[in-house]
């Protein structure tokens, strides 16, 4: 076997190993314009499939978050190849981060990736989120790790369920004491803790 066939099948085994597959094996050589455009495209579906934000990716970094929000819009006038390098290796870190997370038997669908955003983009805004979807589509087991994940609570509602009773089941979630009263004085309680 030659040693460009050497290198490649190497590189092809590195590649192989990796979580998520378009964490690039990125060559020691400098990397071209192309290759770092193809890391910024990765990263910005990454970040939007998982919800996640250049501020909270900097501090993991050791970059400040305009850096990186300049790098991502092509904008950086510093080391581009350096900060591709380190974004494409924490994509990586966090891919393997995320699937050791995930409970046995869990597989991501693309229900559960939207479900995700949803739940991160709630969490971010300080908001409340509902997801409906149908019966046996995984919501329980996707909302049980996000609600793990982020130290969260999830409400489980059926159709039957009235507004008050979803807002008493709400109030015991949220540890705030009920009492008897019409569901503008329950909704008053719970905004108001």
């Amino acid at each position: 076997m030659s040693d460009y066939n050497q290198r490649e099948f190497i590189e092809q085994l590195g590649h192989d190993d990796r979580v998520l597959k378009q964490a690039r094996m990125l060559p020691m050589t400098p990397l071209t314009e192309e290759t770092i455009s193809l890391v910024r495209g990765d990263y910005h579906k990454y970040t939007r499939r998982h919800g996640l934000f250049d501020a909270q990716i900097a501090k993991e970094l050791d970059v400040s978050a305009s850096t990186l929000s300049q790098w991502r819009t092509g904008q950086y006038k510093g080391d581009n190849a350096k900060i591709a390098r380190l974004v494409n290796d924490w994509m990586e870190r966090h891919a393997r981060k995320v699937k050791a997370q995930l409970p046995r038997g869990f597989i991501e669908t693309t229900l559960a990736q939207e479900m995700q955003a949803v739940i991160s983009c709630a969490c971010a805004t300080g908001s409340m989120a509902a997801i409906v979807a149908p019966s046996g589509s995984g919501k329980t087991m996707v909302l049980e790790m996000l609600a793990e994940k982020f130290r969260g609570a999830y409400i489980y509602c059926t159709e039957d369920m009235t507004p008050r009773a979803f807002l008493v089941k709400l109030a015991k979630t949220v540890d705030v004491t009920v009492k008897p009263g019409n569901k503008a004085e329950l909704l008053d309680i719970i905004v108001g803790c």
